[in-house]
């Protein structure tokens, strides 16, 4: 069971359309195995927005993907003398220009990795 928690099913609209032919809420959570409750939320999503598709969230967007999160410690890793903003002149991807060295050292950081100079 689900318990209240956003409903991920790839026939949302099924369930939707079960609703709007009459059939019971707790009828079709059993037939999804969620909880009542979810169903009823996904039926007030659809009569707000006309849609079951997920609302835009809140909170700032993400500066990287998901793999160049990946590839920003292994990148570092490779070469542990590198500052972090010559780490961030390698990164790929199409945010290139967008990801600055703080969000670098933060996510080195995450990985429980140090940018470590030598020392002269």
């Amino acid at each position: 069971m689900n318990h209240g928690y956003a409903m991920k099913l790839s026939n949302d609209q099924c369930a939707v359309s079960m609703l709007e032919a009459g059939v019971n809420q707790a009828v079709v959570a059993r037939e999804f195995g969620v909880h009542r409750l979810t169903i009823s939320r996904l039926q007030s999503k659809f009569r707000e927005t006309n849609t079951v598709a997920d609302r835009p969230l809140a909170g700032r967007p993400r500066v990287t993907t998901l793999r160049q999160d990946w590839t920003i410690p292994l990148m570092h890793l490779r070469n542990r003398l590198k500052t972090a903003t010559q780490t961030t002149s390698g990164i790929p991807g199409r945010n290139r220009p967008v990801v600055s060295w703080d969000t670098v050292l933060s996510h080195l950081r995450g990985f429980g990795i140090r940018c470590r100079r030598p020392f002269v």
